[in-house]
Order: C-alpha cells, then structure tokens, then sequence
C-alpha cells in the first residue's frame, strides 16, 4: 500500500511542477529564461490544456486514493501498484483537457451556458 501511495505521491508532485512550469511561462513573461514566442495560434494552447488536465486528473488520484485503497481487494492492489495504470489515468486526463480545449475552440462551450449553474 505504501508503494501505490509514493508512486502516486510522484505523479502528483510532476504533474504539478509541469503545470505550474506552464503556468508561469505562459502568464509571467519576466520569468521566462528562454523567449518562446507564446501565441494563441501556436501549439501553447494545447500543452496548457494538456498539463492542466494532467494536473487535474494527478489531483483527482491523490484525493481519492484513501477510499480507493480501503475498498481494493489483494489482488486489486497488486494491479494499482503498476506505473502504467496510473500514467494512464494521467493520460485520461489529458485527453479530457484536449476536450475541454477544442469544445471551447469550436464555440460549444460559452458563458451563455454556465450563467444558470
């Protein structure tokens, strides 16, 4: 059980500096080291969503992981130990930010939805 919680603990803590990493270099032009000439047209967009969506999909596996683990049986947890299976969740998660993405780019997600949540 340890195992799965340190190579989680992992996950999270690199998804977390890819994140912030783009975050900064995307929105905080004094600290770039190197110009990378940011623009929407260009592929920013997509490495925004993608580690977004990384980082999300990190979070979601570190806050659910107690509840995860107490209801696993043996050999459910000899299968959640395995690096493939959480990179995959990540993975997931960048997809869904790919989604998010493109439904934004296509004009199916706008305010005019969100105003009666």
């Amino acid at each position: 059980m340890t195992e799965i919680t340190a190579r989680t603990g992992i996950i999270y803590m690199l998804m977390f500096v890819l994140f912030v990493s783009v975050f900064i270099s995307l929105l905080l032009p004094g600290l770039r080291f190197v110009e990378i000439g940011v623009s929407p047209d260009g592929s920013w967009p997509l490495i925004f969503a993608g580690s977004a969506g990384a980082f999300g999909a990190a979070f979601s596996m570190m806050t659910g992981l107690r509840k995860r683990l107490a209801d696993s049986t043996f050999d459910d947890l000899t299968l959640n130990r395995r690096w493939w299976l959480i990179l995959t969740r990540v993975l997931v998660g960048v997809g869904a930010g790919f989604v998010l993405l493109f439904s934004y780019i296509l004009s199916c997600l706008t305010p005019q939805y969100f105003r009666t949540l």
